[in-house]
């Protein structure tokens, strides 16, 4: 059964995306992603200026536990964690079965 992970990240408004600042290690993350095993779809968009959303579709609820053990050791996954921390950033998740 396919898995869905939305994710919505919210900024202070005086807060610069964190692939704004970093762009390069940004398209690392999003080609870790998308190339994960078990990925299905990878979408990202701007919902408003300062609300991101992110929608991955996995093949499965396994897949998506590996998957976040592989990010929790991803060096720039960690950085964007960092950043988005000392900046304020919050993400919250919401999964769903298909």
């Amino acid at each position: 059964m396919a898995f869905t992970l939305i994710s919505k990240t919210v900024k202070p408004a005086e807060a610069k995306w964190w692939n704004q600042v970093d762009p390069e290690a940004a398209a690392r993350v999003g080609e870790f992603v998308k190339s994960f095993p078990g990925v299905v779809s990878a979408e990202a968009s701007e919902l408003e200026p300062n609300v991101w959303q992110s929608v991955i579709v996995f093949e499965s609820k396994a897949v998506v536990e590996e998957y976040k053990k592989a990010m929790a050791t991803n060096s720039d996954n960690a950085l964007r964690k960092a950043y988005n921390a000392t900046h304020g950033i919050t993400t919250k998740f919401q999964g769903q079965g298909e």
